[in-house]
């Protein structure tokens, strides 16, 4: 809610997502209308930036997603969508059948021209590349054919592997470290408390190192720095330690190492983050106990 993000502490900068849903021509133009006034509320509003996002292939339809891109691209703003999150999302694509079909049925939501055309993730990939920058959010069953495609576009898309979530649906283990042997850009998200214990990302990156071993710790540090804010547009800013970018930044507290490298003790059990300084102000202090 925009009215909510006017008040809160002046240095935190957002970008809220205005969600898109809706088959059906009538739904599109009511969205369409939503978000061109989600621009303009964005705009009025300090350290808000304004994003979109088309919610999945099985709510919302292609010509909205391919719009969403155009205007992303138009006003230099990030698109997000969840695409390839669930086996049931590539029944309905490729099928027209399964469980989300009768979701949909039940909501009285269930629009068969919609579906008429078989398709796949790749198809949602290739609208959401015209993007300004597009964030394609769990990816859990991308092919790998996919995985080539967004290496192709890392500039402009990423993959928003959320592994908590991941874990709590029981999906099929996340192919984090072929994914980024190709070269797509992947990067670290929360999703939400419904299928998460909390939003605390740092808590997800670990699991991150954790579960992903041949995955580079130092490369995993990038997935929530240079890579997120490249991801998002505003690496120029943000998401390093230099002259002239913003002080943003999260201390951890770490025991001393075993080696000379760091990283080694980041992903301790006792590393803990203890501040956090937005615009070189610090925004919170956690007691040492």
């Amino acid at each position: 809610n925009l009215d909510d993000l006017s008040i809160c502490p002046s240095p935190v900068r957002w970008i809220a997502f205005r969600e898109l849903l809706g088959q059906t021509a009538e739904r599109i133009v009511e969205q369409q209308t939503h978000a061109r006034g989600h621009l303009q509320l964005a705009a009025a509003l300090p350290n808000v930036w304004p994003g979109l996002s088309p919610h999945a292939p099985y709510s919302t339809a292609r010509e909205l997603v391919a719009w969403a891109g155009r205007l992303s691209h138009e006003h230099s703003i990030p698109v997000a969508m969840h695409v390839a999150e669930s086996r049931e999302e590539l029944q309905l694509l490729s099928h027209g059948t399964g469980p989300l079909r009768e979701m949909l049925q039940q909501l009285d939501a269930w629009q068969p021209a919609a579906f008429a055309r078989r398709s796949e993730p790749r198809d949602y990939l290739e609208l959401l590349a015209a993007a300004w920058r597009s964030l394609i959010v769990h990816g859990n069953y991308l092919a790998p054919r996919d995985w080539d495609f967004l290496a192709q576009h890392a500039a402009r898309m990423a993959v928003v592997y959320c592994p908590r979530t991941h874990d709590y649906f029981a999906h099929d283990p996340y192919p984090l470290a072929e994914m980024l042997r190709r070269g797509a850009r992947v990067v670290v998200g929360t999703d939400s408390c419904a299928s998460s214990p909390d939003l605390d990302l740092w808590q997800d990156l670990r699991t991150v190192v954790q579960k992903h071993p041949l995955v580079n710790p130092r490369h995993a540090l990038r997935m929530v720095t240079l890579d997120a804010a490249a991801a998002l547009g505003c690496a120029d800013e943000v998401g390093s330690l230099e002259v002239g970018k913003r002080a943003d930044l999260a201390c951890v507290q770490i025991h001393p190492p075993r080696t000379a490298d760091p990283h080694d003790a980041l992903w301790d059990a006792q590393a803990k983050v203890v501040v956090t300084m937005c615009g070189g102000r610090f925004q919170n202090q956690r007691r040492q106990q």
